[in-house]
């Protein structure tokens, strides 16, 4: 029987205080962990809440990093001189930098690199220029070392080479996936549809109609909107 593909996936960027990456990063790992039970994955974390459940499937090892993203140049030295060899012992196939960053250097395997946009490359007000400037570094980097790069739309992938230059054969656009709504109980429908209001009257209620109402109301949820003409203009009751 061949052995199971292992796959190192930086899952730094989730956890406490994610952003929107950080939070695609996750649910994106956890449909990939659940649809390929086959594989192994190795996902490397700072804090143990960046993978929280997780940690507890069946073909995932968590493995503990020393230091977080945010912090330089010590996160620029562990990923460059002691990751390969973490890989290396874990006997790791694919590198999987899932935020924006991957080795400056050569880790002996394929590494794939996400790119979620190119803001950074539009100078936003939102980013400080110091971060901006690490930001671009790091990317332009990364993409000289990347085996493949993964975008969530064409229109990044289409940024990306237009700037850079790169493969576009080597750019996968995969949008990001929403998790399907709860589906909904029959009583659930049941009151959506009883919710819509009910109009009654004109100038007044009739007879029968102020006989009906208590069982109008209990079939609508008491949503019953009245219709009122006080001379030339009208006015509306509940």
């Amino acid at each position: 029987m061949p052995k199971a593909l292992t796959i190192a996936i930086d899952m730094r960027s989730c956890g406490a205080g994610a952003t929107g990456v950080g939070r695609s990063v996750r649910s994106l790992v956890e449909h990939m962990v659940q649809a390929a039970p086959e594989r192994r994955f190795c996902l490397l974390a700072s804090d143990p809440e960046q993978v929280g459940n997780l940690a507890f499937s069946e073909n995932v090892e968590l493995v503990s990093v020393p230091c977080s993203q945010r912090r330089h140049p010590a996160n620029e030295l562990w990923m460059n001189f002691r990751l390969r060899r973490m890989l290396e012992e874990r006997k790791v196939k694919v590198y999987y930098g899932p935020a924006f960053l991957i080795p400056f250097r050569s880790i002996g395997i394929p590494s794939v690199l996400g790119i979620h946009d190119l803001s950074t490359f539009e100078g936003k007000k939102y980013q400080s220029r110091r971060f901006q400037f690490y930001l671009r570094w790091t990317i332009r980097l990364g993409m000289r070392q990347a085996s493949r790069i993964i975008v969530p739309s064409e229109h990044v992938r289409r940024g990306i080479v237009n700037r850079f230059g790169f493969p576009s054969e080597r750019i996968a656009a995969i949008p990001h996936g929403a998790p399907p709504p709860p589906a909904k109980s029959s009583e659930d429908k049941r009151r959506e549809v009883r919710a819509k209001p009910v109009a009654l009257g004109d100038s007044c209620i009739s007879g029968k109609e102020h006989r009906e109402l208590p069982k109008l109301q209990a079939d609508n949820d008491g949503i019953v909107v009245f219709v009122f003409r006080t001379g030339p203009s009208w006015s509306l009751g509940q």
